[in-house]
C-alpha cells in the first residue's frame, strides 16, 4: 500500500528501500494491531464494561512505569546499531552488552519500586482495586524492557520482521492466547494480569533466541568502546524525549482516573486504540525509516535525507487522511461491535482522529531530530508541550469528561509535532510536510 503511494516519488536506492521494506512492514503492523484488537475485544466480551476499564486504567499505569524505567536505552542502541557498519561506530556488542546491564539494574528497582508503592498508587486515585493488579503487573516490568532492548537491535540492523514481531504482534498475540486459556481455566478477572505477566516472560525468551542467532552473524567492524556514561550521555535526553511524549499520551487515562468512572475510562481508551489505526503506516515507516536517516545524515546527505523525509511525509499523510475519513464515517458501528455502551465516546473518537491525521502531515520528524543530533531540542520541545497537556487535561476533564481529554490529546500531539517541524526548518534547512509547496508558510527567519 505504502509502496504504491510512493511509487512515482521514487528517485534513489535510499528511498527504494524504505518504500519497499515500509510496506512489507505495514502489514505485519496492520497484523499487529488486529491480534491487539482483538484482545481489546476478548476482555469487554467476558469481563463488561466496567471491568474493562479497570484493566485500562492499570494497564496506563504500568506503561508510564515500564517508560520511565529503561533509560532511553531502545532509541540509543537504535542510533548505535544503524551505525554497526561504520568503521568509526562503536563496538556494538559491547554496547549491547553494557546496555543489557543498565536494564537489568532499573528493571528490577523499578518492580520493586512499583511493587511497594501499588497501594500508594491506589489510594491516590482512591480505587482499592489498583493495587493489587498493580502488584502483578510490576513482575512484568522488567521482561518487557529487555523485550524493548532486544527489538532495538533488529531496528538499529533494520530486520524488521524480527522487530515488528516483538514490538507489535508477540505481546497481544501470547497476551490473547494465556488470557483465553485462563478464562477457560478460571474464569477470573484476576487472571487476566498474570497472563500478560506469562506472556511478556515467554516472549522476553523468545526475544533472546532470536538475538543469539542475529549477533552470532554480526561481524564487528569497529573497535571503539564505549562506557556507561557514554551510553547514558546519548540515552538520557532521548530517554526524556520519549518520557515527556509517551507521558503526555497518556496523561488523558491518567487525569481521566481522577474525574470519571470506570465505565467512562473504558469507553475513551477504546476509542483512543480505534484511532491509532491512523497511525499504522507510519509507524511502519518509522521502523525502516529511523536508522536510514541516522545512516545518511553521518554520511552528510543532506539532499538525500531531505527527499526521504519529505516524500514518505507525502504517502502516510494521503494513507492517514483515507484511514481517517473511513473512521470517522464507520466509527459509531465500530465502537457498537466492540461495545454499544461505548457508543458514548463517539464524538471523542472524531476528535482524536483528526488530531491524528494532522500530526501525520509532518511525517517522522520526531525520528528525523533524534537521529540528526536534535534529540536535547526535541528534549526542550517535549518538557513544554508534556506541560501544555497535562494542564489543558486538568482544565478540560472535570468540565467536559472524556471529551475534554481527546481535544487536550490532539491538540498537545499536534503542537508536538508543529515545533519540531520548525526546530527541523532551523537545523537542516528543510521540513518533511506532506505537501513541500507549503515549505513558503514556514517562518523564513528559521
Amino acid at each position: 500500500m505504502i509502496a504504491a503511494i510512493l511509487e512515482k516519488y521514487i528517485r534513489n536506492a535510499d528511498l527504494k528501500e524504505v518504500v519497499s521494506k515500509a510496506n512489507s512492514n505495514f502489514f505485519l503492523r496492520l497484523l499487529g494491531n488486529v491480534l491487539a484488537y482483538l484482545l481489546v475485544f476478548s476482555i469487554v466480551q467476558l469481563f463488561g464494561p466496567n471491568l474493562y476499564g479497570q484493566y485500562s486504567h492499570s494497564i496506563t499505569i504500568f506503561l508510564v512505569f515500564r517508560l520511565l524505567s529503561n533509560f532511553g536505552i531502545k532509541p540509543a542502541v537504535v542510533r548505535a546499531f544503524a551505525e554497526a557498519d561504520a568503521e568509526h561506530g562503536v563496538n556494538v556488542k559491547a554496547y549491547y552488552k553494557k546496555s543489557l546491564i543498565i536494564l537489568l539494574i532499573t528493571g528490577l528497582l523499578s518492580s520493586a519500586f512499583l511493587y511497594g508503592f501499588a497501594q500508594f498508587i491506589a489510594d491516590i486515585y482512591g480505587k482499592s482495586y489498583l493495587a493489587s493488579l498493580i502488584q502483578i503487573l510490576a513482575f512484568a516490568l522488567l521482561p518487557y524492557n529487555l523485550i524493548d532492548l532486544n527489538s532495538a537491535v533488529f531496528k538499529g540492523l533494520r530486520k524488521i520482521v524480527h522487530h515488528t514481531l516483538l514490538e507489535n504482534i508477540g505481546n497481544p498475540l501470547f497476551s490473547l492466547v494465556t488470557i483465553l486459556i485462563s478464562y477457560w481455566l478460571f474464569n477470573d478477572f484476576i487472571a487476566v494480569f498474570y497472563s500478560i505477566v506469562l506472556a511478556l516472560t515467554v516472549l522476553c525468551f523468545l526475544s533472546f533466541v532470536l538475538l543469539y542467532r542475529v549477533l552470532a552473524n554480526i561481524e564487528v567492524k569497529a573497535t571503539k568502546s564505549v562506557s556507561y556514561r557514554e551510553i547514558l550521555k546519548v540515552s538520557l535526553p532521548m530517554y526524556l524525549n520519549s518520557s515527556l511524549d509517551l507521558i503526555g499520551r497518556w496523561a488523558d487515562i491518567l487525569v481521566l482516573g481522577f474525574f470519571c468512572t470506570d465505565f467512562q475510562i473504558g469507553a475513551y481508551h477504546l476509542v483512543s486504540r480505534l484511532a491509532t489505526a491512523i497511525s499504522v503506516p507510519l509507524q511502519a515507516l518509522n521502523s525502516i525509516i529511523t536508522p536510514k536517516f541516522r545512516q545518511l545524515f553521518i554520511q552528510n546527505n543532506l539532499t538525500t535525507l531531505k527527499e526521504v523525509a519529505q516524500k514518505s511525509a507525502k504517502g502516510t499523510f494521503v494513507i492517514a487522511f483515507l484511514a481517517g475519513s473511513a473512521l470517522i464515517i464507520f466509527g459509531y458501528w465500530i465502537i457498537v461491535f466492540f461495545e454499544p455502551e461505548y457508543v458514548i465516546a463517539y464524538s471523542s473518537l472524531i476528535v482524536l482522529v483528526i488530531g491524528m491525521v494532522a500530526n501525520s502531515f509532518f511525517g517522522s520528524v520526531l525520528h528525523l531530530l533524534n537521529m540528526t543530533e536534535g534529540h536535547m531540542l526535541l528534549m526542550r520541545i517535549s518538557t513544554v508541550v508534556t506541560a501544555a497537556n497535562i494542564g489543558l487535561n486538568l482544565i478540560l476533564i472535570p468540565e467536559l469528561d472524556i471529551i475534554g481529554a481527546a481535544i487536550s490529546t490532539s491538540c498537545s500531539i499536534f503542537m508536538l509535532y508543529f515545533l519540531a517541524a520548525l526546530y527541523c526548518k532551523k537545523r537542516l534547512k528543510f521540513v518533511p510536510y506532506a505537501v513541500p509547496s507549503l515549505k513558503r508558510l514556514t517562518l523564513k527567519k528559521y
